[in-house]
């Protein structure tokens, strides 16, 4: 009897330690919207990160999310084209869900109507998932990763970054370059993205969709569709770039990639592993 009182008393402190290192997301938020169950869901993604201790997890629930806070300062600046989602150290962010479920094996992200969408479209004018209509006032990157050991994403789709800024933004001390990486810019970082979905990113000078220096990008069962490398834009889906250092620039495993578009270097710019990779 006592060692069945200590096992229930271990596995209820267990769960709940479990629950804490857990924040729920919806569009539009309820109840107390502290995050802390789906009843109680925040609608701020970026302050749900925030507030997690490292190994936490972020579960967000289907629907359309824009960046509301500036990459650089935190401020909450709807609207401003440095807003952007900011990953944190080993955090990992869980799309595809309905609101209803209690474990990560209940969600599905290959559901359509569990289509979770990171957005760079700041002012809603966008014509969905097309490139070139009036994105002259998204967000220049939709995701940023700087200084992290780790950090990961699954199940999103990353959508109508617009990296096309003349100037840079300093976040957690690395500098972030406006022309690069519209959909994610990772510097100095280990980056792991599952079943992640890039479509109608743009740049202007490397990686429409994903632009990395001196980091680690392991992505798996990914898709990159309609990105662009515009002006003199190299590698419209992903540009890698970790020449003269020891940094392993990762690798895209049984990743698709369709109808993406450059002035050069075509698709990818990077040396690294693409195993059971498909172009068409």
């Amino acid at each position: 009897m006592a060692n069945t009182l200590r096992f229930l008393c271990c596995f209820f402190f267990l769960s709940q330690a479990y629950a804490q290192n857990i924040r729920y997301v919806t569009p539009t938020g309820s109840g107390t919207m502290d995050g802390s169950s789906w009843s109680n869901a925040g609608n701020d993604l970026q302050l749900m990160m925030d507030t997690l201790p490292s190994g936490g997890e972020v579960w967000v629930k289907a629907g359309n999310y824009v960046p509301t806070r500036n990459a650089e300062t935190g401020a909450y600046l709807p609207g401003n084209r440095h807003d952007a989602f900011v990953l944190r150290n080993n955090v990992t962010l869980y799309g595809g869900f309905n609101g209803t479920e209690t474990t990560l094996a209940e969600r599905d992200p290959y559901n359509p109507a569990n289509e979770t969408v990171l957005d760079g479209d700041l002012d809603h004018d966008d014509t969905p998932f097309t490139n070139g209509f009036n994105v002259t006032g998204n967000a220049f990157h939709v995701v940023v990763a700087a200084g992290l050991t780790q950090a990961g994403m699954d199940g999103f789709t990353i959508a109508r970054g617009y990296a096309i800024s003349d100037g840079g933004i300093s976040v957690s001390g690395y500098a972030i370059y406006g022309t690069n990486g519209g959909g994610l810019y990772a510097r100095s970082s280990t980056v792991n993205l599952r079943n992640i979905r890039f479509t109608t990113n743009t740049c202007v000078v490397l990686g429409g969709a994903i632009y990395g220096i001196t980091s680690t990008i392991d992505a798996l069962n990914c898709t990159f569709d309609r990105n662009f490398a515009d002006d003199i834009g190299f590698a419209a889906a992903i540009a890698i770039e970790n020449y003269g250092s020891s940094v392993p620039g990762g690798a895209f495993t049984n990743c698709v990639f369709t109808r993406n578009s450059s002035n050069s270097y075509g698709t990818c710019r990077m040396q690294i592993p693409m195993p059971q990779c498909i172009k068409l």
